[in-house]
C-alpha cells in the first residue's frame, strides 16, 4: 500500500567502476603533492631573486642619492649599513654586513656617525625575505666634487636561505663600485676586476 504523497524510496547499490577508492585517493593527493614541492622551488627562486633585485634598486639609489647631494650641497655625503640592533634610532652599523637597510646623510663630523648636525637624507630599508648583503667598506662617502673619499669597493647581494661562503650561489650579484663611485653590477660574485 502506498501512501498519497510519499513516494518509495529505492536503494542503489554502487557498481564496482563508480567512484574513488581508497588506493585511488591516496595515489591522487601523493602525485597532488609531488606537482605542489616541485612548483614551490621556481615561485621561492623567483622570491629571493626579486628581493636581490629590490635590494640592488635601494643601492643604486642611495649611491646615486648621496654623490648627487654631496655635489650639490659642496659637503661630505655618506651612504652607511643600518646597525641592526638599533631598532627605533637612525645609526650607523659599524660592520660589513649591510643586510638591515642603509642610511643616507649630510656627514659633517665624524665620517660615518650621525651627529647633531648631521642630516639625514634618505633611509633605506630591507626588502621582505632580504638578501645578505655584504660589504668590504663600512661607510662610502662622496666629497663635492662627486668623488668618492673611500678606495674601489664591493657589495655582495646573496639570496636568503644560501650560503654566502659557497662559490656559485644562484642569485648572487655583485655591485663593484670604482673610486669615483660609479657601479657595475656583475652576476654571481666574481671579481671585479677592471671595473671602468
Amino acid at each position: 500500500m502506498v501512501l498519497s504523497g510519499v513516494i518509495p524510496s529505492r536503494t542503489r547499490r554502487a557498481s564496482p567502476g563508480s567512484g574513488f577508492g581508497l588506493i585511488e585517493l591516496m595515489i591522487g593527493l601523493s602525485l597532488l603533492a609531488i606537482l605542489a614541492s616541485v612548483a614551490v622551488q621556481p615561485v621561492q627562486q623567483f622570491v629571493r631573486a626579486r628581493s636581490v633585485d629590490q635590494a640592488i634598486e635601494g643601492m643604486v639609489s642611495a649611491l646615486a642619492r648621496a654623490r648627487s647631494e654631496a655635489m650639490a650641497r659642496a659637503e661630505v655625503v655618506t651612504v652607511c649599513p643600518r646597525d641592526p640592533l638599533a631598532v627605533d634610532a637612525v645609526v650607523c652599523g659599524n660592520r660589513l654586513e649591510w643586510s638591515a637597510g642603509w642610511l643616507v646623510f649630510v656627514d659633517r663630523g665624524k665620517r660615518g656617525l650621525i651627529e647633531p648636525g648631521d642630516v639625514l637624507l634618505m633611509v633605506i630599508q630591507p626588502p621582505a625575505n632580504p638578501p645578505r648583503v655584504m660589504a668590504t667598506l663600512r661607510r662610502i662617502s662622496f666629497q663635492a666634487s662627486g668623488i668618492s673619499l673611500n678606495a674601489a669597493s664591493h657589495i655582495d647581494f646573496v639570496p636568503e636561505g644560501t650560503d654566502p661562503g659557497a662559490p656559485d650561489v644562484v642569485g648572487a650579484r655583485r655591485a663593484c663600485i670604482n673610486k669615483p663611485g660609479r657601479l657595475r653590477l656583475v652576476p654571481g660574485v666574481q671579481p671585479c676586476s677592471g671595473v671602468p
